[in-house]
């Protein structure tokens, strides 16, 4: 599958993602994985912010990335909501160059599922 046929596919499906996310399904695991997790954060493949609730606003300053407008946009409205401090980068996150040790902490749940294994 293409890369525009893929974020279609995820603009598509951003709703059911949201859902998902307001429904904390997958919850207990979501926070026992980001128990700890403070300072700067780079989450790849933010879909529509699933992790955030899991987050603590005053202890994380996250960088969400991910290649979906339709997620961003739901990232967004989920970070608002939960007062996590976030800035939001529509990319690819098989191509995304961020400079050396500018993050503590890098965060990836689910995100495989696009990718293109070479």
């Amino acid at each position: 599958m293409n890369k525009n046929s893929l974020i279609r596919k995820f603009n598509k499906q951003a709703p059911i993602y949201e859902r998902n996310t307001r429904q904390r399904r997958l919850g207990e695991w979501r926070r026992r994985l980001l128990q700890g997790v403070e300072g700067k954060v780079l989450e790849v493949a933010v879909g529509a912010g699933a992790n955030f609730p899991f987050y603590h606003p005053d202890t994380v300053d996250v960088t969400a990335v991910d290649f979906s407008p339709e997620m961003l946009t739901r990232a967004r409205q989920m970070a608002s909501e939960l007062g996590i401090r976030a800035t939001f980068l529509e990319r690819d996150i098989e191509t995304l160059e961020l400079p050396e040790r500018s993050y503590d902490c890098v965060v990836s749940t689910l995100s495989l599922a696009a990718m293109k294994i070479r």
